[in-house]
């Protein structure tokens, strides 16, 4: 039915159903709403004076904003409308809450219930349908805000004059009025093809082929081909895969996946695993690196690789310097310092002497020990220690003539 309109046509078609529809929302309120029912000039009003007893004054001031707050929940507005024999009644148009009231009473305990309606009759059982779910709210408020009392202390029914609601009815006509003047314009201004369409749309609700017309079936809506979504897909997969290689190859600090000896040609005495799942950035990465170089070797769980460590750096301490060795890294904290500790206690067993110096490069006091040391085996933690300080250690140890006797990488 849409064949020959161009896209142009299309959207005014639309453009007057959407704001048809608009119309005839406002209609359907205008037409059961309290608030639009009412005459400005003859408008019955109720006023309800509440007032929170309790011992702590202070805590009857917020237990009354809690009661404030239910009388304009929809809970409440589901009690009054049972109690109004089914008839919907929207709180937020026929209740509300004067707190300028509380002046009255020299604080801030008490508050003033204001009811509005057309007809005096459910004007009073709003009125008292309020003070009923207030009474039976009390009870449970009492077991979790304290023992209270909420009274009415006042009430009053009048007929009032309001100017605010006289001039919401006129702002809203107002809008109504527009909303059909839009409609309107744009119907005449119509072709014969958009009129054709225009009634189709309103008449049975079928599509040439007999099927409901739906959402999906608008007219003018563009179809997205499946050929850009693939490629919008692949694009983004390509994107992604780009940034994560960029943020792995300019990454300076040390992969648990790099060797001492190929870096820095100090040998390798251990690579301990984390003991969980790393959630370091990129060590998805390090790992899928890692499969690749080590093929079908062994790989070790993180118990086992610290035991293995602490063996060769038994070896090298009996070795070459005599039963006494220095573990020395930058930022030593968390596993890697738990790494440390460890091989120090199972190391003490044989009688080997081992100390711990911890950012040797950063501390006063930690580069001072380094005049009684012999040897010494670096500590680094991957994804955490940074090349550049590895370096730099390795130069320290160089001026201070210390024998760097290989190194650990903990994940």
């Amino acid at each position: 039915m849409s064949a020959g309109l161009t896209d142009l046509q299309l959207r005014r078609v639309n453009y007057v159903i959407t704001h048809e529809k608009l119309y005839r929302d406002k209609a359907n309120y205008l037409e059961h709403s309290v608030l639009m029912l009412l005459d400005p000039n003859d408008i019955r009003k109720a006023e309800l004076t509440c007032y929170v007893a309790c011992d702590d004054r202070q805590q009857s001031y917020d237990i009354e904003k809690v009661y404030e707050e239910l009388i304009q929940s929809s809970e409440a507005m589901e009690y009054i409308t049972t109690q109004m024999d089914g008839d919907s009644v929207d709180i937020s148009e026929v209740v509300t809450i004067d707190r300028n009231g509380s002046q009255a009473m020299g604080g801030t305990n008490s508050f003033k219930v204001e009811v509005f309606h057309y007809k005096e009759e459910d004007c009073r059982k709003i009125a008292q349908a309020l003070i009923a779910y207030m009474g039976e709210k009390q009870d449970a408020l009492s077991k979790t805000l304290g023992d209270h009392r909420i009274e009415v202390i006042n009430q009053a029914f009048t007929v009032v004059a309001d100017l605010d609601i006289l001039e919401r009815q006129r702002e809203f006509r107002k809008d109504m009025d527009a909303l059909e003047d839009i409609v309107v314009r744009n119907k005449d201004a119509f072709s014969p093809e958009e009129m054709l369409y225009y009634q189709y749309l309103l008449g049975d609700g079928q599509n040439e082929t007999g099927e409901s017309i739906t959402e999906a079936d608008t007219p003018g809506t563009p179809m997205v081909s499946k050929k850009y979504i693939l490629l919008g897909m692949g694009l983004a997969a390509f994107v992604y895969m780009l940034l994560i290689v960029a943020c792995y190859v300019m990454n300076t600090r040390l992969r648990i996946t790099d060797q001492l000896q190929e870096i820095y040609g100090i040998q390798q005495l251990g690579t301990i695993p984390a003991q969980n799942e790393s959630r370091r950035l990129f060590c998805f990465v390090d790992k899928r690196i890692l499969r690749l170089r080590e093929g079908k070797q062994r790989t070790f769980s993180a118990a086992r690789a610290l035991d293995l460590a602490t063996t060769a750096v038994k070896l090298v301490a009996q070795k070459e310097v005599d039963r006494e060795i220095c573990l020395m890294g930058c930022g030593l904290q968390g596993q890697s310092l738990t790494v440390c500790e460890t091989i120090r206690e199972t190391l003490g067993k044989d009688k080997i002497q081992v100390g711990i110096i911890n950012n040797v490069l950063y501390d006063v006091q930690a580069m001072e020990k380094l005049e009684s040391v012999k040897g010494v085996v670096l500590v680094e933690q991957a994804g955490e220690t940074r090349y550049s300080e590895i370096a730099a250690e390795l130069e320290l140890l160089e001026r201070q003539n210390i024998k760097v006797l290989g190194g650990i990488v903990v994940e």
